[in-house]
């Protein structure tokens, strides 16, 4: 914010973040959404291969292993996980979970994997 004083404009630097990161909000967004969809299809399918009933509950604790694995790659990379707040962790849960689901539906309808 430029304020007007006798000498000329002066920048307030004081409300401005400070810390710089290597990547803008655009590329942020799309790396976390990246992320979270391939780790999505890659739960779904490890819970194919080596789950493979619908009925076992292990499956969900892949998924969720899946979610929480993805924090520290992105922290690796060089993005603020810190900075995510309730709304990104929650999306990066919630997509994770729905490719993991629509996904591994989709195998076990089409028995895609069994033809491998």
């Amino acid at each position: 914010m430029a304020t007007e004083t006798g000498e000329g404009p002066t920048e307030d630097v004081s409300d401005e973040d400070t810390t710089e990161s290597p990547f803008s909000d655009y590329e942020r967004s799309a790396i976390v959404t990246t992320g979270a969809t391939l780790a999505g299809m890659a739960a779904a399918f490890v819970s194919e291969l080596y789950i493979g009933d619908p009925q076992d509950n292990t499956a969900l604790l892949l998924v969720l292993a899946a979610m929480l694995v993805q924090f520290p790659i992105y922290r690796f990379i060089g993005l603020d996980v810190d900075d995510f707040g309730i709304k990104g962790n929650l999306y990066i849960a919630l997509m994770t979970f729905i490719l993991w689901f629509l996904t591994w539906g989709i195998i076990l309808t089409t028995g895609a994997v069994d033809a491998l």
